[in-house]
């Protein structure tokens, strides 16, 4: 089985951070097209969006369901970062960070389209933060695609470390460190929790408290 010691020329690890404050992007219809509807129809067929933070004209945190286009069952929970190519004719998603909770088992999948690895090809993936730090076996599901099982008390931790800090920081095996703003995330990271619980997928533990990570939070 073959090694993705680097991904792309990029990505080895993501590294969580909590650095600089960060208030969550708005604009007007005039000034952007609408993210979420863009968002939803570069989702799969059957996946709905329930939660939206928008970050900047073409990034965003979202909570949403999985149901099988031939169903109403919801078949899993997700909790994603996504960032979209606005300059695009159709505009299409470039990479994202996606935790998700199903019947079979809890995952950790990011995805870049700049990426072209071996499909089963292995690599290490590290999130860390101030008060977490877990590393990760990951697989390439795709070309484009790599992802790992974690288990339920670990995907706790990791939901729950993102209600503690401003920024997610993401450290690549080369080029600039890229960091995601998480302030005003909790209602995202409860609405995930209520959704994996609500359908027995994992038990991720009470709800947070929303002004957790607000950026003018006094804790």
């Amino acid at each position: 089985m073959g090694k993705f010691r680097f991904f792309s020329p990029r990505l080895l690890s993501l590294t969580f951070g909590a650095m600089l404050i960060f208030s969550p992007f708005s604009a007007s219809a005039d000034e952007a097209p609408d993210l979420r509807e863009t968002i939803q129809k570069n989702l799969p067929e059957g996946e709905e969006i329930h939660a939206f933070l928008q970050l900047s004209p073409d990034k965003a945190w979202i909570s949403s369901t999985y149901s099988h286009p031939d169903s109403i069952q919801t078949v899993a929970c997700t909790l994603s970062f996504i960032k979209i190519n606005l300059t695009d004719s159709v505009p299409n998603m470039t990479n994202s960070l996606t935790l998700l909770s199903n019947q079979k088992a809890n995952k950790v999948r990011a995805f870049d389209t700049t990426w072209t690895l071996p499909t089963h090809s292995e690599g290490e993936m590290t999130l860390k933060n101030t008060v977490l730090e877990q590393r990760f076996n990951m697989i390439a599901e795709t070309a484009s695609t790599i992802g790992s099982n974690i288990a339920s008390q670990d995907l706790q931790k990791l939901v729950d470390s993102l209600a503690q800090g401003q920024e997610i920081w993401m450290h690549f095996s080369l080029g600039e460190p890229k960091s995601l703003p998480t302030a005003h995330i909790v209602p995202l990271l409860n609405d995930f929790k209520q959704c994996t619980s609500h359908h027995h997928f994992a038990f991720l533990g009470s709800p947070l408290d929303p002004r957790a990570n607000l950026s003018d939070n006094p804790f």
